[in-house]
């Protein structure tokens, strides 16, 4: 056999297993500044939407909103078919927000 003949390996390609009814959560993060704000727009259709809140007493029970509205800093909760837009009290803040939204978005829809 010579070494022309000699097929190179190549790893599989990678697979993501789907359940039939869901496909995998793609979540883009933006940051907008003045006022402060994050927007995450994401795959899936958001229970609720529109709608916007701008304290917790307003949330009537919408579980995502409450969440959002439990991380300290957000000051406003507004979705949009596809787009969570979460106001922020400070820029200065802003970082630690988008970490802890994303967990509770990415829980929210899983």
């Amino acid at each position: 056999m010579s070494a022309s003949s000699i097929t190179p390996w190549a790893a599989p390609e990678a697979v993501t297993v789907v359940s039939e009814s869901r496909t995998p959560l793609e979540m883009f993060v933006q940051f907008v500044g003045d006022p402060a704000r994050l927007r995450f727009s994401v795959n899936r259709s958001i229970e609720g939407a529109p709608a916007e809140w701008f304290s917790s007493d307003e949330t009537d029970g919408h579980g995502l909103a409450e969440r959002l509205f439990d991380i300290d800093g957000v000051i406003s909760v507004h979705l949009e078919e596809s787009i969570v837009s979460i106001g922020c009290s400070s820029l200065d803040e802003l970082e630690a927000i988008a970490a802890r939204a994303e967990l509770v978005v990415k829980h929210y829809l899983r």
